[in-house]
């Protein structure tokens, strides 16, 4: 049995062969004998309506029920219990209702429960004129617990039958199988593919020619959620005629699955020990009306629910997560103390402050006076570096505050100067001249 811990898991195959849709080492498909029915496979498709119409061979469906013996509890599949299955000739099985669609529909994206051994254009109307082979049977196996649908020889859209297939999907009732206290009731899903030869109808929305080409036909199983599935290899190409050559179990067309559902709807190996396990999980993290978590924080499942955790950088209960002011408190940063700690939403951003360089977790003292550019001193000033910025002072023989210096006239008080009374007295640019000697000149 294929273990798997969430539909999305991509498939493990085994035996696979690059062939053709030819019956080479396929599958063979499970007789079943019916009271009174002397078809191999079951009860014919329909057989139980009165009045059936020659179209009821294109597109039609049949609700199967009435199988309490097989499974007492119904099927639980996903998130629900289901006393009947819609059979619909299409190539699939759907729960709560039926599936009136031809065209295939890809896997995962399907909007209600559905399994679909080969989801595709069947067209059985031929058996209804000539009495031709090709018809789909439903077999109540109560002995060993299984229901049984069996497509045979199948032809497509519209009355072809140069091509056929014939495939098979069992559902067993395994819970006693699984866990002794039933916390689980499962479902063993089995798709068996013996012959295949066309995917695709030849209706105009189909896009098939001669049975090929167009949408070709999808397989697997999906939860009806849009995200929980299991797509079988090569479903929705061309490939899909290969099943019949593959398989998860090692036995060529063969692919088996164990769905355990019930009072949790994650599997948990310690509750079930031994017991080989693969979920269709309804994840309340991936549906936003059971998703009750804050855009800002994260949803983690658990068994039957989930929870919610703020992300980095938010704080609250993860239904309601407001942002954290980590500029605010230095224990929540890693800016230097000489820093711009500027906060963001989620998070910080450190930058230096004005006189220092580094990447704000360090940052270290800028020179200014080491480069004229970066300091606003005047030339007659002389430049003193600070930590994180510096100061200005005019030198002698000039007033100012560093920034504009101009030079002071001696020459005009005598207290600024010592010249004699009968020296001549010229000013300069930061000094004098007496007597033709310069005095404190710059």
């Amino acid at each position: 049995m294929k273990t798997l811990k969430k539909m999305s898991v991509g498939l493990v195959l085994a035996g696979s062969l690059a062939l053709s849709g030819s019956t080479a080492f396929a599958a063979d498909l499970i007789p079943c004998t019916v009271a009174g029915s002397s078809h191999t496979y079951g009860t014919p498709f329909l057989a139980d309506r009165t009045g059936i119409f020659v179209d009821d061979g294109d597109d039609a469906s049949q609700q199967v029920g009435n199988f309490g013996d097989i499974f007492p509890d119904g099927i639980k599949f996903h998130d629900r219990t289901y006393t009947s299955i819609f059979l619909n000739i299409n190539g699939n099985l759907s729960f709560g209702q039926k599936r009136e669609a031809y065209t295939p529909e890809a896997i995962p994206g399907l909007t209600f429960p559905t399994i679909a051994p080969y989801f595709a254009d069947v067209d059985i109307r031929p058996r209804f004129f000539s009495n031709e082979p090709g018809d789909i049977l439903i077999c109540k196996d109560v002995a060993n617990k299984r229901l049984m649908f069996t497509w045979y020889e199948v032809g497509y859209y519209a009355r072809k039958t140069n091509k056929r297939n014939s495939f098979q999907v069992v559902l067993t009732n395994t819970t006693d199988e699984c866990k002794p206290d039933n916390i689980y009731s499962t479902v063993d899903v089995q798709f068996r593919y013996k012959k295949l030869e066309w995917t695709t109808g030849d209706a105009r929305s189909s896009k098939g020619k001669n049975g090929l080409g167009g949408n070709p036909a999808t397989a697997g199983i999906d939860a009806g959620d849009t995200v929980n599935a299991i797509p079988l290899p090569g479903s929705g190409t061309g490939e899909v005629l290969n099943l019949i050559h593959k398989s998860n179990i090692g036995q060529n067309g063969v692919f088996e699955y164990r769905i355990p559902t019930g009072a949790l709807s994650i599997c948990d190996p310690a509750i079930s020990p031994g017991c080989e396990q693969s979920c269709i999980v309804h994840d309340d993290c991936k549906d936003p009306a059971t998703n009750t978590c804050d855009d800002n924080a994260s949803c983690i499942t658990l068994p039957g629910s989930h929870s919610c955790e703020c992300q980095p950088g938010f704080e609250g209960d993860g239904e309601t997560c407001t942002d954290v002011d980590e500029c605010a408190d230095a224990d929540l940063n890693t800016c230097s103390d000489k820093n711009d700690c500027v906060n963001t939403v989620g998070g910080f951003n450190c930058g230096c402050d004005d006189g220092f360089e580094g990447d704000g977790t360090v940052c270290t003292d800028i020179d200014e006076c080491a480069d004229g550019l970066l300091n606003s001193c005047d030339e007659y000033a002389t430049c003193s570096n600070t930590e994180g910025s510096y100061t200005c002072e005019c030198q002698d023989g000039f007033t100012g505050d560093g920034e504009t210096c101009t030079d002071i006239d001696e020459c005009a008080d005598s207290a600024d100067n010592n010249c004699a009374a009968d020296a001549a007295c010229v000013n300069t640019d930061g000094g004098l001249i007496a007597n033709g000697e310069p005095i404190g000149a710059s």
